[in-house]
């Protein structure tokens, strides 16, 4: 997949339309949103696939997250991969570089496991409903009916003591005037207020035809045969509905204070019942740790150790050869006494041996084992230099093209800016060009709509041609002028559009931003993985020098062990032996006096950084201090000038 362009259209990649129908299937319907990304729909169907699992793992996934929080959720996706005991094995530079190949079948095993437990899920919780149902607690599904009914009657009462008045009427009408009642029945919606309204009209009527035999007297009588009936309807609706209001009201205040008492009863018997039920539920299984870093230290302590028993070995021969100095000069005084000397000296140098072969045979192993560690440090350190390699030539094409890219938008830039000038002022003046055209064009069509009128008032009632004649030419002058003008106001509309377009295709201050923020994190990750690169170089590095250091160690037990016996032999081999040891341990004087020096650069070094460091956090201190003695004296400064305003 390294140098290959990906294509991300699924109707064209067709293993791309697959995962993503899959998902679908599964019930992950954020790939059905045109705005998100393929990349970004893979790792958010993955992360959603194994939550789904109910699986003791937590992975958090946003399509808002930068490229280095995206590339985290892919290693914990592949670390839960390898939990959950997948058959296909799935890395973070697989997701990241969407190799639809690999990342298939492990969609595939993940829906089929998340189906799985779906199903698992749902017999589980048939047999909880089985035993905490209607047949198990009855007294609990009694307790809620009785709930709703009482419920039910509350809100049944305080339908009633609400105002259900439909309409009101904003006059105010007298208490004698009949269509009061007409009035108050319509606003509650009541239907049968025209035949009430039809009634009062017929008695109304009925008494004003008893008493219309004295004509003289027809308009007092007819007034009070209005007031009386009316007054008394009216009492007789009005004054008896009171005492049964009060009495309702009553009744209904008694019934609410007993159902909110039942109510809360329920309430917490239901409550107690929940808390017992809630017990049910057990303890997660714990995370194991890993010891590998543990064993790691661990071997490192044996090596070292191994390395100071060499050191102390090297000591104890330098003492022998002293030893062998001062047996030599008294060999001419004690002749007697040189067998039984000669014959300790054997044993001891017999078991000086046996401890120098166990130890060069530890060393050995010790050898073997740093170079087979070795070896897979120089494997894994070629493919970190392919790696860094690749990341190099990638990271230099990257700035290359944000060098090109700074280069073109500075020079763009300027010239884009005189262009977008030029044509916002050429877009003004042809928005003000459109604006004065159309209100021509509609002072025009006044203008001829009022000569029109005018002709049909000042036409003579005779058909006369000649005046019908200039009235078509005049009539189509002003069309042919109507038409010109119509077809500016196209060309006017034409270029608008063409400039509009020129516009947009600028790109936008946001775009741009965009832009350079996902360059910084791609500069951020590469920075990132350099640095762990360089890491695993000086790690490498220095166990190439304790190769080193362990190969001349071991050339020197060889050649010790070559001519000790020989050297043994003679006074002369006698003293060639210990020149040569003097000259090894001088040597290794002048090694351990190189790495001490190393050593105290290095702590110097440390020092130094160390100081810097603190040198930095007394300024960043500093500078928060006085970042908020500006900030409270900018509030007042605020304040007074809210003050003087």
């Amino acid at each position: 997949m390294k140098g290959e362009v990906i294509n991300l259209d699924p109707e064209t990649n067709p293993k791309l339309k697959e995962i993503l129908d899959l998902l679908l299937l599964a019930g992950y319907f954020r790939i059905r949103i045109p705005s998100i990304k393929p990349f970004d729909k893979i790792l958010g169907g993955l992360s959603w696939c194994i939550t789904q699992s109910n699986f003791a793992i937590d992975i958090q996934y946003n399509d808002d997250f930068n490229i280095g929080q995206k590339i985290k959720v892919s290693e914990q996706i592949v670390k839960s991969l390898i939990e959950m005991q997948s058959p296909y094995a799935l890395q973070p530079h697989q997701i990241q570089g969407l190799d639809l190949n690999a990342i298939y079948p492990v969609i595939k095993w993940l829906i089929k496991f998340v189906l799985e437990t779906r199903e698992f899920r749902q017999d589980q919780n048939y047999r909880v409903s089985k035993l905490v149902g209607k047949n198990a607690n009855q007294a609990l599904y009694q307790q809620d009916q009785e709930e709703k009914k009482a419920i039910q009657e509350i809100v049944s009462q305080l339908d009633l003591l609400q105002d259900n008045r439909q309409t009101k009427n904003l006059k105010r009408l007298s208490k004698k005037d009949p269509l009061r009642v007409y009035s108050t029945l319509i606003e509650y919606g009541d239907l049968s207020s025209q035949r009430t309204y039809n009634k009062f009209c017929a008695l109304i009527s009925g008494i004003q035809k008893q008493k219309q035999g004295n004509q003289q007297n027809v308009s007092a009588v007819s007034n009070k045969s209005q007031s009386n009936p009316a007054l008394a309807f009216q009492q007789n609706l009005f004054v008896d509905e009171i005492p049964e209001k009060k009495a309702t009201n009553q009744n209904q205040q008694v019934t609410l204070e007993q159902l909110t008492n039942l109510q809360k009863e329920k309430i917490q018997q239901a409550q107690a019942q929940i808390k017992e039920m809630s017990q049910i539920a057990g303890p997660s299984a714990e995370a194991t740790l890993n010891e590998e870093e543990g064993r790691k230290f661990q071997k490192l302590q044996r090596r070292n150790s191994i390395a100071g028993q060499s050191l102390s070995q090297l000591i104890s021969k330098e003492k022998i050869a002293e030893g062998l100095k001062q047996q030599n000069q008294e060999e001419d005084q004690e002749v007697v006494n040189t067998v039984n000397i000669k014959l300790q000296e054997k044993i001891i140098l017999e078991q000086q041996f046996k401890l120098q072969q166990q130890n060069l045979n530890n060393l050995e192993k010790a050898i073997e084992q740093d170079m087979a560690e070795v070896e897979q440090l120089e494997q894994q350190n070629n493919q970190l230099q392919e790696q860094l390699n690749e990341e190099k030539s990638r990271f230099s094409k990257i700035v290359d093209a944000l060098k090109v890219i700074e280069s073109k938008t500075k020079k763009a830039n300027q010239a884009d800016v005189k262009r977008a000038e030029e044509q916002v002022a050429k877009k003004i003046e042809l928005k003000e060009q459109k604006s004065e055209l159309k209100k021509e064009i509609k002072q025009e069509q006044q203008k001829i709509e009022k000569e029109k009128e005018e002709a049909i008032r000042n036409m003579p009632q005779e058909n006369d041609q000649e005046l019908f004649k200039e009235m078509k030419a005049q009539y189509n002058q002003k069309k042919e002028k109507f038409e010109k003008k119509f077809q500016q106001f196209q060309l006017l509309n034409q270029e608008i559009v063409v400039l509009e377009r020129k516009l947009e295709s600028f790109p936008q201050p946001s775009e741009i931003a965009q832009y350079h923020q996902r360059f910084l994190e791609l500069y951020d990750s590469i920075n990132e993985e350099m640095e762990s690169n360089k890491k695993l170089l000086s790690r490498y590095n220095n166990l190439l020098e304790v190769k080193q250091l362990a190969a001349q160690f071991v050339d020197i037990y060889r050649t010790f062990k070559e001519n000790y016996t020989n050297n043994l032999k003679d006074k002369k081999g006698k003293i060639e032996l210990q020149q040569n040891l003097d000259s090894t341990y001088k040597q290794l004087q002048k090694q351990l006096q190189l790495y001490q020096e190393k050593l105290q650069q290095s702590e110097n070094k440390r020092q130094s950084n160390l100081e810097q460091y603190r040198q930095a956090l007394a300024i960043e201190r500093e500078y928060y201090k006085l970042l908020k003695e500006i900030k409270f004296e900018y509030e007042k400064y605020e304040q007074y000038t809210n003050k003087n305003e």
